[in-house]
């Protein structure tokens, strides 16, 4: 028994690494070169998320890709791989580290004074908000506008 499965786990091994891997050269190749320009057309996509200043790292990709060949490829993604890594990191840094909050572009509302504020500050001023002073009562009736009924006469209409 123990037997039987060490077989049939070793052919599927076998199968596994020929479908991965390949059986020829030829397949090898192919599959190499399949996975590499995946892995360029990932890298490609990352370009947004670069910084502006590091647009070089993806000149001539459409030209290596029409030569195909699997070493150039192998070194394309070996080398510009960990700079468009590291040239999204320090965008996103750079981007935080730039960005202000809305409350930075915006005055500040100052408080309201509340309804005992208010009736604190008049209890201060007696003068002016006492009800029975004589001084508030001339300096309302001259800064108020006069009635018109004085400047009138009554007539009879017949």
């Amino acid at each position: 028994m123990v037997e039987v499965c060490l077989r049939f786990s070793i052919q599927m091994w076998e199968l596994r690494n020929s479908e991965v891997h390949g059986k020829t050269a030829k397949d090898r190749t192919r599959i190499k070169l399949e996975r590499l320009t995946t892995e360029i057309f990932h890298l490609k996509g990352l370009q947004p998320q670069t910084r502006p200043s590091d647009s070089f790292l993806f000149d001539g990709i459409a030209a290596m890709l029409q030569d195909a060949n699997p070493h150039t490829l192998e070194d394309w993604v070996l080398s510009r791989r960990p700079a468009i890594y590291h040239s999204i990191k320090q965008a996103k840094h750079q981007a935080s580290a730039n960005t202000h909050n809305l409350y930075h572009w915006f005055k500040p509302l100052t408080p309201t004074a509340t309804t005992t504020a208010k009736l604190q500050r008049w209890t201060r001023n007696r003068l002016v908000f006492d009800p029975f002073s004589k001084k508030k009562r001339h300096k309302l009736c001259t800064l108020g506008q006069q009635q018109m009924t004085k400047f009138f006469s009554p007539c009879k209409l017949t």
